[in-house]
């Protein structure tokens, strides 16, 4: 169960759904290398004003309860609560401090603390889609990048880093930590304290995982996770006891993996690739309650073998579901619950409206429940990138093409409310986070390509919770 109980002070003792650990590292000039200065950014003047639509609210008091309305932003961005304001700490287009361009449509994106002073963002980009314009980036040295189109030019999918003042959320440096790669979509932080960044693309050479050092300063500081397979993948939750990585199938037949590395920690390592198969519901999760399955209920599962993780002689979700493997219509979002021992991931697409499914795997039990299967798109619609609160609910990111996306929060009932929504239709919010130690939540609006740190009076949301 989610707990709902602990206080908004204990935000730096919680673990909830995610495992996430201080980055260590040499310590340069103000704590970080290349850092000169802790002054605000002067080429980028949006990095230190806040243009929410409420900067200037005054703050409740300690008490107060969120009555669930939001506030219209003048600036026609991210719709919020009263009690809670954002600044744009980045925007696609800016020349970053590597003489780079920060590239289009930020996407999934880890938080980590570098020190006491300073935050570290990685963040996803979903572009480089050989299939659609803006798959190259000619900022990009291309003996650099992972890969490069037939002209010799990189990929312009990757990751970019972040490094804010703690205190102040500033922000002090940017630049690029992946290129050339493909729809980097989602991914997830390790426990060791690295982000894992995953290529939704099955083309040749492209699939597949990629560890960044949130500390790197180099685009050649990246690991590709080759035994952990190569598919449509979308993001990872890796278990802090075991470090088996379980992992998500952005396809409507895609699979729900997991990756049992031989070593220990080390993601890079040999290891087996296994694909979820649920005892006597073989299938897909379209209309999936329809064939028995109760909302809530525990089921026993089996994990089958993908014998060929790299798929050379066949898709990996074909031949999971040659032996029996369970199609999840459209993969997205997975985190672990560490306390509880759980993994929580999307099913985008599936349920009795084809509006979505959060689903819930109990790691020491192996059985999986649907913990919500949505019945009306206007209560939640699509879901993606998903997150905890600080406060124990589940938060879910959507992506749709025909309503304002919302940002869901689920108490431990199921029962859903309307955080934030971006009024531009058909604009994805996306890579959403928390920082361990600071009240200050992250997002991304893709298409805009805006970047948001969000602040403010959190115990109001908080009681809402609680209630």
């Amino acid at each position: 169960r989610l707990n709902m109980t602990a206080p908004f002070s204990t935000w730096n003792r919680r673990k909830f759904l995610r495992s996430t650990l201080s980055v260590s590292g040499s310590i340069g000039i103000l704590g970080i290398p290349g850092i000169v200065s802790t002054a605000p950014n002067p080429g980028n003047p949006l990095s230190n004003t806040h243009i929410g639509n409420n900067a200037n609210a005054p703050r409740l008091k300690e008490y107060s309860q969120w009555d669930q309305s939001l506030v219209a932003d003048p600036k026609g961005l991210l719709d919020l609560p009263e009690e809670l304001n954002y600044r744009v700490i980045s925007e696609s287009g800016e020349l970053m401090d590597d003489g780079l361009i920060t590239p289009i449509r930020p996407d999934g994106m880890g938080v980590f603390e570098y020190d006491s002073d300073h935050l570290i963002l990685v963040r996803n980009h979903e572009t480089g889609d050989f299939k659609y314009g803006n798959h190259i980036d000619e900022s990009v040295d291309p003996t650099l990048a992972y890969r490069v189109n037939m002209e010799g030019k990189a990929l312009s999918g990757g990751t970019t880093t972040i490094v804010l003042d703690k205190n102040t959320l500033n922000r002090l440096e940017i630049h690029r930590s992946l290129a050339g790669t493909v729809n980097n979509c989602a991914g997830g932080e390790t426990p060791w304290g690295t982000w894992i960044s995953c290529e939704e693309s099955d083309y040749d050479d492209h699939g597949y995982a990629f560890e960044i050092d949130p500390k790197s300063r180099h685009l050649s500081g990246f690991k590709r996770l080759t035994a952990m397979g190569r598919f449509e993948r979308e993001a990872v939750a890796i278990d802090p006891k075991t470090s088996i990585c379980y992992q998500t199938e952005d396809h409507d037949k895609g699979l729900f993996y997991r990756f049992i590395p031989k070593t220990f920690g080390d993601l890079a390592s040999k290891g087996k690739l296994e694909a979820l198969k649920i005892a006597g519901f073989q299938g897909q999760t379209t209309r999936f309650l329809a064939d028995g399955m109760k909302i809530k209920t525990p089921y026993k599962v089996e994990w089958v073998a993908i014998e060929d993780p790299e798929a050379m002689k066949a898709r990996t979700l074909d031949q999971g579901a040659e032996a029996g493997a369970h199609c999840f219509n459209g993969g997205e979002g997975v985190i672990a619950d560490v306390e509880n021992e759980l993994i929580y991931f999307v099913n985008k697409n599936g349920g009795r409206t084809d509006s979505g499914q959060v689903w819930k795997y109990h790691i020491p039990e192996q059985t999986i429940e649907l913990f919500y299967d949505s019945e009306d798109p206007a209560k939640y619609w699509a879901g993606d990138n998903l997150y905890i609160a600080p406060w124990g609910d589940l938060l879910v990111c959507e992506d749709h093409d025909d309503e304002p996306c919302r940002v869901i929060g689920f108490k431990a009932n199921g029962a859903t409310y309307t955080l934030a929504s971006c009024p531009l239709i058909g604009d994805e919010l996306a890579g959403l986070c928390f920082s361990p130690t600071t009240n200050t939540m992250f997002i991304n609006v893709q298409d805009a390509g805006k970047t948001l740190a969000i602040d403010g009076d959190w115990t109001a949301i908080e009681n809402f919770a609680k209630t």
